[in-house]
């Protein structure tokens, strides 16, 4: 029976099953998030926004509580008005937890023929970028981190693009490969890649 510590990562095994039979791996990293401590910055407009709203409605309710639908539809519709602005946000104040989720779901990686975004969700979503729209790539290294994953540099590869984006690849000029490990050799890999599609 095996061991679920010695069970391979799902987000390892779509990323294999996607490769060629003889497309060859040379860098991968998981996207791991590093916890700052801080609030999001996000978070100094949304509470605001978000309580605002709320205050709007329950005073709009409580303004036209009174009010039949049939004496003037329009002031029982009223405090529905502060709806969407309450759901911006809702979604504001969520957008920092679903980025977490989405980052602990991805994995990046470069082979000798592309490279790959790959999120493993309840279903596999996949963004690749061929050698020949790869521009430059320059890693900016983070801060250390201890534990787990073991003391590595945390950073951020910014891979600049070219061309016009085909299906499955990533829309505008840029791909940020966001707290990854190990970037430098990401970023030498990448390079290599703009490289022999010149040549």
């Amino acid at each position: 029976m095996t061991n679920a510590a010695e069970a391979p990562d799902p987000r390892i095994e779509a990323l294999l099953d996607e490769l060629e039979p003889d497309e060859q791996l040379l860098w991968h990293s998981f996207q791991h998030v590093r916890p700052t401590g801080k609030i999001p910055e996000i978070y100094l407009f949304a509470i605001p926004w978000t309580a605002f709203a709320v205050l709007w409605m329950a005073l709009a309710f409580w303004l036209t509580g009174g009010t039949r639908i049939g004496d003037d539809p329009m002031a029982v519709l009223f405090p529905l008005f502060g709806l969407p602005f309450l759901m911006i946000g809702i979604g504001m104040l969520a957008s920092p937890i679903l980025r977490r989720i989405s980052a602990n779901k991805t994995v990046y990686a470069v082979t000798d023929n592309r490279i790959i975004r790959l999120q493993k969700a309840s279903a596999v979503l996949v963004q690749v970028v061929p050698p020949e729209r790869i521009k430059s790539a320059k890693c900016k290294p983070g801060k250390k981190q201890t534990g787990n994953p073991s003391p590595a540099a945390i950073g951020t590869v910014t891979v600049k693009l070219k061309g016009k984006a085909s299906d499955y690849e990533p829309l505008g000029q840029r791909l940020i490969m966001r707290d990854v490990t190990q970037g430098e050799d990401a970023e030498q890999a990448i390079n290599a890649l703009a490289l022999a599609a010149k040549n």
